[in-house]
């Protein structure tokens, strides 16, 4: 078996997937995280996309997460894990440096049932804002999935993560189509992948993927009933950068955590 990638560098010490938060030092090239083979997001185009900056010891990293209203962010637990003294939740813009709002974060939650191993599990977390965020044409929340939600096989996946196993971290938010994968064929892989998961790629050279830094960003998937893209999966951790596949949590799966704890 090939060996998984961690999306940050905490969860790769502990785990054989590639899924931790991104540190300062590799936005110099000292670790890897982003989108694999995606484009430059326009502008506003995916205006509920969040950059987190996350002060901590002993080293100050990002993530991505997703507004889901003007008060409720949803990122990836792992992304919470170390010893973290302030969030900033930057809006607004697709380069990671010119938020037009920053608003700071009060509290979070991590599903009381999130585990490092085997695998990533329940790996979602909920995240309260200060103040409402003010919306706008580039700041708005998107509708996340319920339970009895049915996708098409083709999504949408972004993040400011590596674009490669020996890529770049860049600037502007990227994107990337994505197809879903059998689960019983990711499930080849690894074991640790129960239905919470949703496996996104084509296992192609060079293919579409989400790679190191791209921990805590959305997947955006269309609904049968109406085509409407809305939140399907939230990054967590894959396989192999280049080839490989990503694994998203199910946000379905986690429609009753976040009902309860948000009223979303």
């Amino acid at each position: 078996m090939e060996k998984l990638f961690c999306l940050t560098l905490l969860v790769c010490l502990v785990a054989p997937f590639y899924g931790a938060p991104t540190t300062e030092e590799t936005v110099t090239g000292n670790v890897e995280e982003h989108i694999v083979n995606g484009i430059d997001a326009k502008y506003c185009e995916f205006p509920h996309v969040v950059f987190l900056r996350i002060a901590a010891k002993p080293n100050d990293y990002f993530c991505g997460a997703t507004l889901i209203s003007d008060k409720y962010l949803l990122t990836a637990a792992h992304c919470l894990e170390r010893q973290i003294s302030s969030i900033e939740a930057h809006f607004g813009s697709t380069n990671k440096m010119n938020a037009t709002v920053i608003v700071g974060v009060k509290s979070w939650l991590i599903h009381p049932q999130y585990t490092k191993s085997p695998g990533l599990r329940n790996d979602i977390a909920i995240m309260t804002l200060e103040k409402p965020v003010p919306k706008g044409k580039c700041v708005q929340p998107i509708e996340i999935a319920k339970k009895d939600d049915q996708f098409f096989s083709r999504c949408i996946a972004v993040g400011w993560g590596k674009t490669g196993e020996n890529g770049h971290y860049p600037t502007q938010l990227q994107k990337a189509s994505m197809y879903r994968m059998v689960h019983g064929q990711c499930k080849k892989f690894s074991r640790a992948l129960p239905d919470m998961h949703l496996c996104m790629g084509d296992l192609q050279p060079h293919g579409e993927n989400i790679c190191n830094g791209d921990s805590g960003t959305g997947l955006m998937c269309k609904r049968k009933t109406d085509s409407k893209y809305i939140l399907a999966g939230i990054a967590s951790f894959g396989y192999n950068c280049d080839q490989g596949f990503g694994v998203f949590v199910r946000v379905k799966h986690f429609a009753d955590f976040i009902k309860k704890h948000t009223n979303v």
